[in-house]
Order: C-alpha cells, then sequence, then structure tokens
C-alpha cells in the first residue's frame, strides 16, 4: 500500500513532466515569414480597399510603397519555400508600380483601369502566396 507521501511524489513528479512536455509543445513553431504573411495581407488589403481613380492615386502609390515594402519582407523569409508564389508576387507589384509611375499627369479612364486591374493581380498573387504558405502558419 503507497503511503500519502509516495502518492504526492508520484502526483507531483507526473505534473513537472506533463508541464514540460506541454512546454516544449508550447511556443511557435511557425515560420519566421507567417507574421510576415500575415502583415503582407493586411496592406493589401489596404490598397485593395481604395477605389482607384484619378483622385486618389496618391493614395494609391503611398498605399502600393507599403506592400512594396511589407512584400519583400515577407519574400525574402518564405522566396525558399515558395519561388513561383513569391516571385509572381513581386512581377505583380512591379508590374503595379510601373503602371502608377508611367501615368501622365491627367491620366485617362483606360490609364486608371489597367492601374486597378494591376491592383488587382497584387490581391491575386498575394491570395496565392498567402494560401501556400497557410499550412505552415495555421
Amino acid at each position: 500500500m503507497e503511503t500519502p507521501r509516495k502518492s504526492l511524489v508520484a502526483i507531483g513528479t507526473a505534473f513537472i513532466l506533463s508541464a514540460a512536455v506541454v512546454a516544449g509543445c508550447g511556443g511557435s513553431d511557425k515560420p519566421d515569414y507567417c507574421d510576415k504573411v500575415d502583415t503582407l495581407q493586411d496592406s493589401i488589403t489596404t490598397l485593395t480597399s481604395v477605389k482607384v481613380e484619378a483622385g486618389v492615386l496618391d493614395n494609391v502609390r503611398s498605399d502600393l510603397e507599403t506592400v512594396q515594402s511589407d512584400a519583400e519582407a515577407a519574400v525574402d523569409a518564405a522566396r525558399s519555400d515558395f519561388p513561383d508564389e513569391t516571385s509572381n508576387l513581386e512581377d505583380s507589384i512591379d508590374t503595379a508600380s510601373d503602371s502608377i509611375n508611367d501615368l501622365p499627369e491627367s491620366p485617362s479612364a483606360s490609364d486608371i483601369a489597367v492601374v486597378a486591374l494591376n491592383v488587382s493581380a497584387i490581391a491575386n498573387a498575394a491570395k496565392s502566396f498567402e494560401e501556400a504558405t497557410s499550412s505552415a502558419c495555421d
């Protein structure tokens, strides 16, 4: 028959071992790029929430700069694991940036439509990138 003291020691030991196992499993085992992808998604949401039209092009430029910065961080962290997705994202951002930078002072409706399509392409590339990383980040 066990003494109460031996039972307490056994329970205490089991508790400590359980805590050690939980601590070993705790923490973030997510890759470094997960937070960066989340930040990128937030900046993409800001960029795509603006209706692209002549009067807001400065806002679109500014939002695109934020997306470029956030994408650079996410791409640098994830490029080796997701080369196709990161390349597509970079290409879409470069294309949108070029289309905004090439706008005349008084852009036509078709000029603005091209920018809007390119912003949409960024959103699609970012979504594909986010979906590709989701299994490691969820």
